[in-house]
């Protein structure tokens, strides 16, 4: 089978590498912004000279971004080229459009790559949902940031410091909010829900909170009470309501998350008969997330995947019905009002107060959150496992 990639970045360069080693697939063209060699294949800057050719029989989406994104792999669906796809934006923005144009132009749509990297997340969650076996998923979904968090935990290092190491060592852009604001978390975990669920969440409606604001004494007080920080999304189910939302939390030392070094990710699923499944790995990086997107075109080339039609219903998601324990630390020495009436526990500190709620639901406390931080940028808070 020929194909065409388009980008030529990390991601580009890993897949490249791969596919060069299967003699059943053949890169023809490589779309670049700025032309330059791309190994023995044929380089551009104009996508017609892709979707003219029809030699060129899959495209393969590594560029990145939205809007140029989304013009580019919906005029290959039309234009009848299969897609496979390692970008979370796009997928998770546009999934039921894209599953659209792809089962009526009758080629597949393939994009295991953008959640997991090399983990064989998104292929076995595809498998389990067809049995609608899923009640809820979750996990560490970004390595970036569960990378700083262990950093934070093993070195006693702040925030900034962990931040400069990530990127000193390619795991982070240069304009790190994605990450470390938990974005990236939540497009992987809206999109598993989408396929686990067979509906399309709106990633704004998530309540999405990051790690910005964690600093060592949020560290140590995790491992005070023997628990880890990590930053966990999760989705569940709820009769006919889904709970979607990404936040830092406490989990307990003896757990699997705890477990979880440096910039690796784990991935668990959990069903009705299948119980509780866990997959681990490195979620991103050049080859992990190169091999994937070559493993998805090695699927369509060998007519293991066919064109389907996707089932999806648009689903709002309701946070107010789950509920847990927050920890809170406020960055001043003022107490909060808001605080006072939800708090089991209160800790004072030569720096801040410290509160641990009652179990308020993930809807409320990130409300709360918000309107507190009018006052106190500085706020933090992390949900706690129940013991």
């Amino acid at each position: 089978m020929k194909i065409a990639l388009l980008g030529f970045g990390n991601v580009g360069r890993g897949a490249y590498e791969t596919l060069q080693l299967l003699p059943e697939i053949e890169v023809k063209c490589v779309l670049v912004r700025n032309v330059r060699p791309c190994g023995t294949s044929a380089v551009t800057a104009d996508f017609s000279d892709i979707l003219s050719d029809p030699e060129i029989e899959l495209v393969a989406d590594v560029m990145g971004g939205y809007e140029i994104a989304r013009f580019y792999v919906l005029a290959a669906l039309r234009a009848k080229k299969h897609v496979v796809s390692a970008n979370k934006e796009l997928l998770c923005k546009s999934f039921s459009e894209l599953t659209s144009a792809a089962f009526e132009n009758g080629v597949c749509l393939r994009y295991t790559a953008c959640a997991g990297g090399g983990t064989p997340w998104l292929f076995n969650l595809e498998r389990a949902a067809r049995c609608g076996e899923i009640e809820a998923l979750g996990g560490i979904m970004n390595g970036t940031t569960n990378f700083m968090l262990h950093a934070m935990e093993q070195s006693g290092i702040g925030f900034d410091e962990a931040l400069k190491s990530a990127q000193s060592l390619g795991y982070v852009e240069a304009e790190p909010s994605a990450d470390v604001d938990g974005r990236d978390a939540a497009r992987k975990c809206a999109m598993s829900a989408n396929l686990a669920f067979h509906t399309m969440l709106n990633e704004a409606e998530m309540n999405v909170e990051g790690i910005r604001r964690v600093r060592p004494c949020d560290i140590e007080f995790a491992k005070s009470r023997n628990c880890v920080l990590k930053l966990i999304a999760r989705a569940h189910r709820a009769n006919d309501a889904v709970n979607a939302y990404v936040e830092p939390r406490f989990v307990k030392a003896s757990s699997q998350e705890a477990q979880v070094p440096g910039n690796y990710n784990l991935f668990t699923l959990e069903g009705k008969r299948l119980k509780r499944q866990s997959f681990f790995g490195q979620g991103a990086g050049m080859y992990p997330t190169g091999i994937a997107v070559a493993q998805d075109i090695l699927d369509v080339a060998r007519g293991s995947v066919k064109p389907q039609e996707t089932v999806i219903a648009p689903q709002s998601v309701n946070n107010q019905s789950c509920a847990h324990r927050y920890y809170v630390r406020c960055g001043t020495q003022q107490p909060h009002e808001g605080l006072m009436e939800l708090a089991c526990e209160r800790l004072v500190t030569a720096e801040s107060y410290v509160y641990i709620t009652k179990p308020v639901s993930v809807f409320a406390m990130h409300a709360l959150a918000q309107t507190l931080r009018k006052a106190d940028p500085r706020l933090f808070f992390a949900g706690m496992e129940e013991a």
